[in-house]
């Protein structure tokens, strides 16, 4: 530590501040899980808006449930043997 010393100000001139990487990096790897489970949460809450059938239940047991799908009658016909 003894060896610092001051620097004049035609010395300063010389020099730029540096850019830390690191920090940048450490921002992005931080916030990137926290925007890929957003967009995921979005994209599920989007699903669940424009199905015709569906369910939501919470943790205090409390659930809705939607059917808004179109009920086509089935024709049903008989099973045919031929002997």
């Amino acid at each position: 530590m003894g060896n610092f010393r001051i620097l004049s100000e035609d010395e300063m001139q010389k020099y730029e501040g540096g850019f830390a990487i690191g920090p940048v990096l450490a921002a992005i790897f931080t916030y990137l899980p926290m925007g890929i489970s957003a967009i995921g949460s979005i994209i599920g809450v989007a699903k669940m808006a424009s199905a015709n059938k569906g369910e939501i239940k919470t943790k205090g047991g409390l659930g809705v449930k939607w059917d808004n799908s179109e009920s086509r009658p089935m024709l049903m016909n008989g099973s045919h043997y031929c002997i």
